[in-house]
């Protein structure tokens, strides 16, 4: 019989008599019926209110069984259970004060008294039944609405009150069978007969509405022994209670029977009775044990064969340390028959030959045992390597189950798979460093899922570290250049349209605010026509740009390095026909003026002669025409100047064919004082409108092997910057002209440079970038970025120097260039 089958019967019947007694304790009232509610004439009987509570918890209970009961249904019939179970309790307290409430006065009239107590009132004995009778609806109610954990306390709460009621029914029954009802000849109102029946058919309601899962039904349902013993024992003790109950009350009624006789004839029935169960029984429950062993073996039969025909290496010992079987996967894998390892000490001695690594082992294999046998779970014991038969080493994993008896031990054979792991790891560790050294990472893109992956690379490029956040293809797009992330977003849109590979270079901002730029590629892959993958790489291009505009840079200069010593040389000429013309002029002037001071004296002494006088007249009204005396004083001063700035253009033109003169990257010995003079002279148009060089070179220090033209430029960016920010400070206000002073001397092995201005000093917080390429503080279009990042290069990478500064903002910047005597053969390649 299936649970619901159980519970619809039991509940229908026992629900069907509860109801009869209510309805028939209702009509006991009317004149000629009055023995339906008391049975007999001396017993009390059933009270208005106790069959009307009938009645509800009845049709209650009914409802339990019933599926798919309205909400509003339910909400009624737990009001109702709730009232009655209220109203029972209520009866039962006013045993306990002094206060009458008279519920039943003010719904049933007066039926008189019995014995000194009303009839027609309820008891408070069946008070006390119903508030435990409402209670467990309302635990059933609950438990039947709800789906949490709670359910099965609920459930064992409503049956545990439910046995109470039944119990509670059945003593007061025994008490009407054996003629002595319970609380009878006192004050209290007694529970009526046909109200104790009621509980008794109430009680098994509720019981078998809570089923067979729940207590007390639990205890006898099953085929366990225990379930079997109390089906079989418990009736017979109740039937034997009974028997012996009727026979107290009917013997005295026997007259001539002997006594001595009816007992023995009892014995004599009891022990046939308690004979024939337990032969029943004993049958049974030798049955079930025989059935039990025979499945037990037959069991153990397909274990071993399971065991023995498993692909997982198994063996099995007992407790005893005795290996009881070994399969043939065992075999496979490690060689070793159940003849090699009879016991756990040939297979310490076997597998671990080492004498100190048997004993660790040993030790372990000992505390998993005693932990597994104790836990009842499995344990395991994680890559152990063990001796295989042929000497051989193979990396295992065992694991522990303990049963009743003995453990079953299994083992992984994981010697390939970390091999494997080792092989994969290391190719990722390899993959990882060349990713890394090209500055080349990838990623892949779900689409449909929204999940983006990145490289650990991917995320060094970007500043970011892996474990920092997680990637999204949002995320990414906030990271490119506010000016790029149209084209980028266009260009992956247009990918996924036309389903075409892209390949693009875009700038992406770091978090410091670092800028890069990368080349980015992508590749689409689709479910019929809907993209619904991508994958690429991208590439931290930016040294790669930076040399790439540094090339363009060095070949600009190279072209104007040219052109300006092809213009240089066409100047030169010229300039030197100019100053030996001049420097003619000069001396023929001297030569004029002698002779001029001659015919002035030749002049003089003909002032007398009235035959010149005409003469005389005319020569000194050109005289004052011409400005003689101012001509004779400036000529040779204009003259001697003309000579000066020659020979200043002439050095000009030297020091710019010597500064655009390209040199090999092979290091020669070089005066670095001539070399910034050079760096001076061809810089003095940056810095003479606002700027006084000051010089103080030492003269006797030693040649430095370097490359010139690397050198020079480095200097002349220096200076030149010395020359920019001296311009800044003139330009505010503060100084009418600035100094850039420049010296030289020897320490040790280095010869030092010192190049130090009067400008405006650099912000603290810009310190740390000056050297960096492409940075800058100055206007657009005013500087490259490029000028101090090619004189670190030039001085550290390429000669092994090292170039620092210190400054004072609003006072100005001393840069300091160490440049070592012994110098290797070759410079960096610009």
């Amino acid at each position: 019989m299936n649970e619901r089958s159980f519970k619809f019967i039991f509940v229908k019947i026992a629900v069907a008599g509860c109801l009869l007694l209510g309805l028939s304790g209702i009509v006991a009232y009317l004149p000629g019926f009055e023995l339906l509610g008391r049975v007999r004439s001396d017993y009390i009987p059933m009270a208005p209110s106790t069959s009307c509570s009938f009645i509800v918890l009845s049709l209650a209970t009914l409802g339990l069984v019933k599926k798919n009961l309205p909400i509003l249904v339910q909400r009624i019939v737990v009001i109702a259970i709730a009232l009655a179970a209220i109203f029972g309790l209520l009866e039962f307290l006013q045993l306990f004060s002094a206060i009458d409430l008279s519920l039943e006065d003010k719904i049933f009239p007066e039926l008189g008294t019995m014995n000194g107590v009303p009839v027609g009132r309820m008891s408070p004995s069946t008070g006390f039944l119903f508030f435990f009778s409402g209670t467990t609806l309302l635990c059933l109610f609950l438990s039947k609405n709800r789906s949490d954990s709670n359910n099965r306390n609920l459930n064992q709460m409503a049956g545990i009150l439910s046995s109470l009621v039944l119990f509670s029914a059945v003593t007061f029954v025994l008490g009407y069978a054996y003629g002595t009802p319970l609380l009878y000849g006192n004050h209290i109102i007694p529970m009526a007969f046909t109200t104790a029946i009621g509980f008794g058919l109430l009680g098994v309601a509720l019981i078998a509405s809570n089923g067979r899962d729940f207590y007390p039904l639990s205890s006898f349902s099953g085929s366990s022994t225990r379930a079997l013993l109390m089906r079989a024992f418990l009736p017979l003790i109740i039937f034997v209670v009974l028997v012996q109950g009727v026979v107290v009350r009917v013997f005295p009624l026997l007259e001539g029977v002997n006594e001595a006789l009816f007992s023995a004839f009892l014995v004599v029935f009891y022990a046939l009775l308690a004979g024939i169960v337990v032969n029943k029984v004993s049958k049974k429950v030798g049955d079930q044990i025989d059935l039990a062993e025979a499945a037990l073996l037959s069991s153990k039969r397909r274990l071993q064969e399971v065991v023995s025909k498993s692909p997982i290496p198994i063996f099995l010992i007992n407790y005893n340390g005795e290996v009881e079987l070994l399969n043939q996967a065992f075999t496979r894998v490690l060689g070793y028959t159940i003849n090699d390892i009879g016991t756990m000490d040939s297979w310490w001695r076997l597998a671990y030959p080492d004498l100190e690594c048997r004993q660790k082992s040993q030790e372990e294999w000992n505390r998993v045992l005693t932990e597994a046998q104790s836990t009842g779970g499995d344990v395991s014991l994680r890559y152990k390597e063990v001796q295989h038969k042929d000497g051989g080493l193979r990396t295992v994993e065992f694991r522990t189950m303990p049963l009743d008896d003995i453990v079953i031990i299994t083992m992984i054979d994981l010697t390939e798979h970390l091999l494997l792991v080792k092989e994969l790891t290391e190719g990722e560790v390899r993959l990882s460093e060349a990713q890394r050294l090209a500055h080349l990472g990838c990623w892949e893109w779900d689409i449909v899922k929204g999940t983006l992956w990145w490289s650990d690379e991917v995320y060094r490029i970007f500043g970011l570290q892996p474990d920092q956040l997680k990637m999204t293809y949002e995320l990414f797009l906030q990271a490119v250049h506010p000016d790029d992330r149209q084209y980028v977003q266009s260009s992956i849109d247009l990918a996924l349209v036309e389903n075409n590979p892209y390949s693009i270079e875009h700038r992406i901002v770091l978090p410091d605010g670092k800028i890069k730029t990368v080349h980015e590629r992508g590749k689409v892959t689709r479910d019929d026509e809907t993209p619904v993958y991508m994958m690429g790489t991208v590439q931290d291009i930016s040294e790669r740009k930076i040399l790439e505009r540094q090339l363009i840079q060095a070949t600009k200069m190279e072209s104007i390095g040219q052109l300006a010593a092809g213009v240089a040389h066409e100047i030169n000429t010229p300039t030197q026909f100019i100053q030996h013309n001049v420097s003619f002029f000069q001396e023929a002037f001297s030569d004029i003026i002698l002779l001029i001071n001659d015919y002035e004296k030749l002049r003089d002494e003909s002032v007398s002669d009235s035959r010149f006088s005409n003469i005389h007249t005319i020569i000194k009204k050109r005289s004052e025409d011409i400005e003689y005396d101012y001509l004779i004083s400036e000529v040779p001063k204009a003259i001697e100047q003309s000579l000066e700035g020659l020979s200043q253009i002439m050095r000009i033109v030297q020091s710019v064919k010597l500064f655009a003169h390209t040199s090999s990257v092979e290091k020669v010995a070089v005066d670095i004082n001539n070399l910034i003079d050079t760096v001076i002279t061809v810089s003095t148009n940056e810095w003479k409108y606002h700027s006084d060089v000051h010089l103080d070179l030492d003269r006797i220090i030693p040649p430095v092997f370097c490359v010139p033209d690397q050198i020079s430029q480095a200097l002349l960016n220096i200076v030149i910057n010395a020359a920019h920010t001296n311009n800044d400070k003139v330009q505010s206000g503060d100084v009418n002209k600035a100094g850039i002073f420049v010296s030289t001397k020897l320490e040790e092995d280095f010869i030092i440079i010192s190049i130090r201005d009067e400008g405006m000093g650099i912000r603290a917080d810009v310190q740390d970038k000056i050297f960096n390429p492409f940075f800058t503080t100055k206007e657009l279009g005013k500087g490259t970025g490029q000028g101090l990042a090619l004189a670190y290069r030039a001085i550290v990478d390429g000669h092994g120097g090292t170039i620092d500064f210190e400054t004072v903002v609003g006072e100005g910047t001393v840069f300091t260039v160490k440049l070592p005597l012994v110098q290797h053969k070759k410079g960096f390649t610009n």
